[in-house]
């Protein structure tokens, strides 16, 4: 758990504010900080959906964009 506390104040440290809803390290540090708790949780399945399908949000916010212009969607 110490090092899950670590990795978050470095990434918060290291990161603008406005960045830390989509930086993967703090989403999945959070997650897995979390998951001790409500593993045994009936709840646990949907925090697992929903935290798969927020990763796959934020990457495609990023990530697509660049796609379309390497494939020359976009002018």
């Amino acid at each position: 758990m110490a090092f899950l506390v670590s990795l978050v104040a470095w990434r918060v440290l290291s990161v603008p504010p406005s960045g830390l809803w989509k930086d993967w390290m703090v989403i999945l540090a959070v997650y897995w900080a979390v998951t001790v708790f409500v593993r045994k949780s009936p709840a646990w399945p949907a925090l697992t959906a929903s935290t798969s399908i927020f990763l796959l949000i934020v990457h495609a916010w990023g990530h697509l964009p660049l796609t379309f212009r390497v494939l020359g969607f976009v002018p």
